[in-house]
């Protein structure tokens, strides 16, 4: 099967901690409706490796002083609008 079943939230995960990746990871794998797309360490490392557009997943940036979630949040969305 190529890829989660209907319903499963795909997500990718990003931290420059390795470990703490590692520990969300399974924590996610953990859930029927969860899986996880990817992982990187930095926002620019996350916005290379997220698929394009059309492959819906949610992105979970764990807390840090870098502010990932937002620099991640607003590459997708300049990506998804065309910018």
């Amino acid at each position: 099967m190529d890829g989660p079943g209907p319903g499963v939230i795909r997500v990718f995960l990003v931290d420059d901690h390795e470990l703490v990746r590692r520990g969300v990871a399974d924590l996610v794998e953990d859930e029927e409706d969860l899986t996880v797309a990817g992982q990187a360490a930095s926002a620019a490392e996350a916005l290379a490796r997220i698929p394009d557009r059309t492959s819906p997943c949610s992105t979970c940036a764990c807390p840090t002083a870098t502010a990932f979630g937002c620099a991640v949040t607003c590459g997708l969305r300049c990506r998804a609008c065309g910018g």
